[in-house]
């Protein structure tokens, strides 16, 4: 898990510009305001392997929320119509020669960062619009929320949805062996965000 603040470089920037004699005062404002906008956010993939469908579970380590609903009342509000852009390259599997097969051989084949838009969730289905490899696709989630977290599931598919098949049978063909020859193209992905 890994904990992200948003940066209020703006107000930063303006309570740097008083006067010497109100600046205390000022920087406590600021300090008050970028801690209420703490949040923490697990995200979680499992890509698939093998004709047992062996589960390989993974992160990311750079994961940025571009916007969320700060004055939302709760983790619902708070993640309707949000944006998240995620750098793939930043993969994070916890086993160093995975991370790198994975980032040489398929996420150096994708084009662009990995962007989600959710859209207003309600009753239990969250709208998102994923754009990866240039690409763009709709998809309906499902989420469970509380006051202060929200979980979002959901699937993917790295051919049908994002076209990409370069960067599928790269990955194919250096781990064939390790897959036993049958690599998935669907993967699961699972978000946890704590206000």
């Amino acid at each position: 898990m890994k904990k992200y603040i948003l940066g209020l470089g703006f107000l930063a920037f303006m309570a740097s510009c008083g006067s010497d004699t109100s600046s205390n005062t000022q920087d406590e404002v600021v300090e008050e305001q970028v801690e209420t906008l703490a949040y923490d956010i697990d995200f979680q993939w499992t890509a698939f392997k093998t004709a047992e469908r062996v589960g390989v579970n993974g992160t990311f380590d750079k994961i940025e929320v571009l916007q969320y609903k700060q004055e939302g009342v709760n983790a619902t509000e708070k993640i309707s119509d949000s944006k998240i852009q995620i750098e793939g390259g930043s993969v994070n599997t916890d086993d160093p020669a995975r991370d790198h097969t994975l980032k040489t051989f398929f996420f150096d084949h994708l084009s662009g960062p990995i962007i989600a838009n959710f859209g207003t969730l309600a009753d239990g289905i969250a709208p998102v619009t994923l754009e990866m490899n240039d690409y763009k696709v709709e998809k309906q989630f499902e989420y469970d929320a509380a006051e202060n977290e929200i979980t979002i599931k959901g699937s993917i598919d790295i051919i049908q949805d994002f076209h990409g098949q370069n960067a599928f049978d790269t990955l194919h063909e250096q781990c064939y062996d390790l897959h036993e020859g049958v690599t998935g193209t669907d993967v699961e992905i699972k978000v946890t965000v704590r206000f």
